[in-house]
């Protein structure tokens, strides 16, 4: 594989890799020269997240899955969304709204951010959320 020289930033920037280049400005010890020490792998910025929360809302979303033909769930390691965008565009846009409001039900009392447009429903952590 050919090297772009690119680091790499993932899920809206909660996770990052340095550039392999990196690797050839550290000493043998793993630092750089004025002594950081640099994790060559992927780095999580976002620490302290409780997702403890994912296993209520999991059977809610797969009920809405199973119930929109052309819908799927994406989990990463931060959020979870609902895609309905291979759904019908009416049927989707309704489930994504019956969805939305049970969510807003289900979550009213926990640090969630329930995040909505013409494809998908995602949630995430209040701290993480995309404005």
């Amino acid at each position: 594989m050919k090297q772009t020289g690119a680091g790499l930033i993932a899920e809206n920037g909660c996770f990052y890799r340095h550039p392999a280049a990196v690797a050839q400005l550290l000493r043998e010890d793993g630092t750089t020269p004025d002594g950081r020490r640099i994790d060559l792998g992927w780095v999580g910025l976002a620490t302290d997240i409780d997702l403890s929360w994912r296993s209520t809302i999991m059977p809610l979303f797969k009920y809405y899955t199973e119930r929109t033909p052309g819908a799927m769930i994406e989990e990463k390691e931060i959020n979870i969304t609902w895609h309905y965008r291979n759904a019908d565009p009416e049927f989707g846009a309704w489930q994504a709204s019956e969805l939305h409001m049970n969510l807003g039900k289900i979550l009213a009392h926990m640090p969630i951010t329930v995040r909505a447009d013409g494809r998908f429903v995602a949630l995430d952590d209040f701290r993480l959320a995309l404005t």
